[in-house]
């Protein structure tokens, strides 16, 4: 719940706000915000996802920031997070999965 309260008022900022840096600023603070939970779940159950899907994600994004031919925070911010967070992701995933027991992917 509160990824979500967070995520609405941040949205709420920037309808009010409508600058192009605060904007993309914000969206990637409403995403991460909502990504809490899909990471935090991830976190105790690793072999729940499916990382290629992640692994993908982020290849097709970073493909997208070395695509861009005016390199500003309203261009760039917001693809070069997702890569980011794809990326983190993955890696915390495999982590944990090479942590835990595989019998834990049943749960």
């Amino acid at each position: 719940w509160t990824s979500l309260a967070g995520a609405l008022g941040a949205i709420v900022l920037w309808i009010v706000l409508k600058d192009p840096t605060i904007s993309v600023i914000l969206a990637v603070f409403i995403d991460a915000l909502a990504f809490v939970p899909t990471f935090a779940k991830s976190y105790r159950k690793p072999f729940e996802e499916t990382i290629v899907t992640f692994f993908l994600s982020g290849t097709k994004f970073l493909f997208v920031v070395l695509s861009l031919q005016t390199v500003t925070i309203p261009t760039a911010l917001y693809p070069v997070y997702l890569v980011l967070a794809n990326y983190v992701f993955v890696g915390m995933v495999v982590i944990q999965r090479n942590r835990l027991p595989a019998r834990n992917h049943r749960e």
